[in-house]
């Protein structure tokens, strides 16, 4: 199991795919790990989460209907209060 460091122990992951087994999947295996995830479906609902649960980080699914993973992750990076995040596609 990838270990990202006990200094993100209960750390916010913001966790976006728009396949509900692949965000199940994952989300069991960070959460065993020890920390909170916000599993989410639309990537247009990225931004309004990354505001409301202010995530320590975000991962996120490069294809998805809409807007890509790509995609997001600019608009991220494009705002203030989210330019610094760590961010994975």
């Amino acid at each position: 199991m990838l270990r990202l460091g006990t200094q993100l122990r209960n750390a916010r992951i913001l966790l976006v795919d728009d396949n509900p087994i692949n965000l199940q999947m994952a989300g069991s295996l960070l959460q065993d790990e020890g920390y909170d995830i916000f599993p989410c479906q639309e990537a247009r609902s990225v931004l309004g989460l990354t505001r409301d649960i202010r995530p320590d980080l975000i991962l996120l699914d490069i294809m998805m209907p809409g807007l890509s993973g790509m995609e997001v992750c600019r608009n991220l990076k494009a705002l203030h209060d989210t330019k610094t995040s760590p961010s994975f596609s």
